[in-house]
């Protein structure tokens, strides 16, 4: 199949003059600079380094795989992803998948079969996918899953500038006072959850490996999560939350929660005080697999078409409508997946560039 590289295996793809392989770090300019000219002008990841890093370079490994043309070197499709870990097999997801116009539908698929065999790939995994890649995905026997997009509103407000609200709750969870009772505090340091994380995702996937957890939320170069560890039952999980500011208001956004999920129950005091302290407008959670019991019993509601309510998702820039987000997984059983997951929760610009336009 080719010489190893860094562990993984090169190879050459089926076509006169061209082949597939791993990246290597003196890659990383011309994926840029693809992804700057075939998938959008001014992405973060074609003209920040550091957040290009950041989600795609693990030590040695640069996290893509690349269609080339071996005559003139040129790039003619990439596909980056993400692991969950950095030892033996481990879960991933896709992230930038983009076939230059030299390329074609099989020159896509070659890529996506070359990570799975090659990049000691478990399972792969994929968020936020476009209507074209749905079609590409089913072709290649994933399950297609939309996200759900669930809500709790702070009744104490009395406008909504970030939402838009038609319809109110009506009796039930959401506007009732009693919660059920889990325990939940704030974990200030890495190292206060890294044994948790060996034993509470069991069968659960997809799993987050400890380092990949660590990085991931406890490292960002951008964004500042709140994690709190909950307990239920019997049972933990790590849930990781995001303030998000628009319209001169703020709402807390559940980006995601490692281990047993059925904890998620047990969080509605949680938001309760967390409505009572900060003022959040709501809170929200994008999430394949849940069981709505567990979504309900913490006060949250699932966003309908019938209710005309607008629960946003993009906020940079800020827009104000529904949108739906389709995502992909193996056929396999315990998959629960969250807006934290891939790179669907990732700056479109940073801090001091906003702070610079204003």
């Amino acid at each position: 199949m080719g010489e190893k590289e860094g562990g993984r295996e090169a190879g050459s793809a089926a076509g006169a003059g061209s082949g597939v392989r791993f990246a290597r770090q003196e890659d990383i300019p011309a994926i840029m600079e693809f992804i700057e000219t075939y998938w959008k002008p001014g992405h973060i990841m074609a003209h920040d380094r550091e957040m290009f890093a950041f989600q795609h370079v693990y030590g040695d490994e640069v996290c893509f795989v690349l269609h080339e043309n071996q005559e003139s070197g040129e790039i003619e499709s990439v596909l980056g992803y993400i692991p969950y870990g950095t030892e033996g097999d481990r879960d991933m997801f896709s992230a930038i998948w983009k076939v230059g116009k030299k390329g074609g539908f099989l020159q896509g698929m070659e890529l996506i079969r070359f990570l799975e065999k090659n990049g000691r790939c478990r399972g792969l995994y994929g968020v936020g996918l476009a209507t074209g890649a749905v079609s590409a995905m089913k072709y290649l026997r994933k399950q297609i899953v939309d996200f759900d997009h669930y809500y709790r509103l702070n009744l104490a407000v009395s406008d909504y500038r970030i939402a838009e609200i038609k319809t109110m709750p009506g009796p039930g969870p959401v506007s009732e006072s009693k919660e059920k009772a889990g325990s939940f505090r704030r974990v200030e340091a890495f190292e206060e959850i890294a044994s948790m994380l060996d034993t509470c995702q069991e069968e659960r996937l997809p799993q987050k490996s400890p380092e990949f957890v660590r990085r991931r939320y406890f490292s960002h170069p951008e964004y500042v999560y709140d994690i709190w560890q909950i307990g239920y039952e019997g049972r933990e999980a790590l849930l990781v939350c995001r303030v998000q500011e628009a319209e001169g208001r703020s709402v807390y956004r559940v980006i995601d929660l490692i281990g047993d999920v059925s904890c998620f129950a047990g969080t509605g005091a949680l938001f309760a005080g967390e409505f009572a302290e900060k003022g959040y407008e709501y809170a929200d959670c994008l999430v394949c697999g849940m069981d709505g019991a567990y979504m309900e019993a913490a006060g949250f509601l699932k966003k309908t078409e019938e209710d005309g309510n607008i629960i946003p998702n993009y906020f940079e820039p800020f827009e104000k409508r529904n949108i739906t987000i389709h995502n992909y997984m193996p056929k396999l059983e315990h998959v629960v997946m969250f807006k934290g997951d891939g790179d669907q929760d990732r700056p479109n610009f940073r801090k001091k560039e906003r702070d610079a336009a204003v």
